[in-house]
């Protein structure tokens, strides 16, 4: 057996150093036990609990002044530019907290400005625009956007995503703001409005058929579909080894659910809503559900999902 000892030290000097050091750890033991028992354990519990919500509010209050710096810190120089202008007319919700919090702003009045919506408060005097003109005019700016980026597909990525940006703040913001300060009032009749976005999903038909059939109360059910379809020219997906294959244009959902014994009725009574967006104009699932939520009419209940769901 190997014997380490400190250098300099005999044998004979380690065993009292050690004798008093266990000592020492025994009495620090007892008298740890001795306080501890003499502590109700609900005292020790509500300790614990207090430093654990200091510990937290500490934390929260660390990071809401980080974020204050970091606000402050921003100059509108390096803000994009639809960033910049809402800045300037302090209509960015996170920096005027404080004042929704102490009740002199909403944060519809901070997003849309005093009174937006309200006639009598200063708001748009307007009727809530109606189903085809939200539809004819997403399709239309859809196809106008398609038709900038075909002129700018020689740009470098930065050009082409000057041009969405571009057209979008010039256009697409401004009548999104008449569009919120036109929206229908919200009813309050258990009417649920279903958000679908679809790609060249053949589940799209089994989808909308579920969330009919599973509906307790199908007359309170509103589905606006946002069909991203291949028209003409179609191409399957990348097969095995990496080639595609020409295809049929893909079904339209809308129609032949529309054209089915169980949708035909519930269309014509304008439960289903569409937007037809050809695939070369597709600008993926984000935008798709951005759109979708345009076909909302004023329903109690709002609920989105893909066409690749199943309702059960």
């Amino acid at each position: 057996m190997t014997v380490i000892r400190r250098p300099g030290a005999s044998p004979s000097a380690q065993g009292p150093a050690l004798y008093a050091i266990m000592t020492i750890f025994v009495v620090m033991l007892i008298y740890l036990v001795t306080v501890t028992d003499d502590v109700p354990v609900n005292v020790n519990v509500t300790l614990a609990k207090t430093a654990v919500k200091g510990s937290l509010r500490h934390t929260v209050v660390k990071k809401r002044q980080q974020l204050k710096s970091a606000l402050q810190s921003l100059t509108t120089n390096h803000m994009p530019m639809r960033l910049a202008k809402l800045r300037e007319t302090s209509e960015i919700v996170g920096e005027r907290l404080g004042e929704i919090r102490a009740g002199t702003e909403t944060v519809e009045e901070v997003l849309h400005g005093q009174g937006a919506g309200r006639p009598e408060d200063g708001g748009s005097n307007k009727p809530p625009m109606e189903l085809d003109e939200i539809v004819n005019y997403l399709q239309d700016w859809i196809h106008t956007l398609h038709e900038s980026l075909v002129e700018a597909k020689h740009e470098s990525y930065f050009g082409i995503w000057q041009a969405y940006h571009d057209l979008t703040v010039k256009t697409l913001y401004l009548w999104d703001r008449d569009y919120l300060d036109r929206m229908p009032v919200r009813r309050d009749d258990g009417s649920i409005f279903l958000s679908i976005a679809t790609y060249r999903d053949e589940n799209c038909l089994n989808t909308v058929k579920g969330a009919f059939g599973k509906a307790k109360n199908p007359e309170n059910l509103f589905v606006a579909l946002v069909m991203q379809n291949c028209h003409k020219n179609c191409k399957s997906g990348i097969l095995t080894g990496g080639g595609t294959e020409d295809v049929p244009p893909d079904d339209d959902c809308r129609a032949l659910f529309c054209e089915s014994p169980e949708g035909k009725e519930l269309c014509e009574k304008g439960h289903v809503r569409s937007l037809d967006i050809d695939e070369p104009e597709s600008l993926g699932p984000y935008a798709a559900r951005y759109f979708a939520s345009k076909l909302w009419y004023g329903e109690n209940w709002f609920m989105q999902t893909d066409a690749v769901s199943r309702l059960t």
